[in-house]
């Protein structure tokens, strides 16, 4: 089974104008999986259902990074010009978010996982 971790506590604590930062692994059947030369984006959105992100990080725009892509290891951040750009519904409103990885092949293919 794939899993990301910290798979209990996936929550990011966002404040309009700051920046949040959060570590993860990513594992296969308990082993990292390599992620070298991976890309990697995640989607926010105000609900499952909705199309329209909210905002998005990725490695193409920086806002990811692998910090240890050996051992499956990635940063996923929502610098302050992005979390100030969001407009909550409330004081405690909350997005939902996936994380999609693709893996390049040696033939230049990719796989996609979510």
């Amino acid at each position: 089974m794939a899993t990301i971790e910290p798979a209990l506590d996936n929550n990011f604590l966002i404040v309009q104008g700051g920046e949040t930062e959060r570590e993860y692994r990513w594992l296969l059947n308990d082993v990292a999986v390599d992620i070298t030369g991976a890309t990697i984006v995640a989607q926010f959105r105000k609900s499952y259902s909705d199309k329209r992100t909210v905002f998005t990080s990725s490695t193409d725009n920086g806002d990811i990074v692998l910090t240890n892509p050996a051992n499956g290891e990635f940063q996923v951040s929502i610098p302050p010009e992005t979390s100030s750009e969001y407009k909550p519904r409330s004081k405690k409103s909350s997005l939902v978010f996936d994380i999609e990885i693709t893996l390049l092949h040696r033939r230049g293919h990719g796989t996609t996982t979510r």
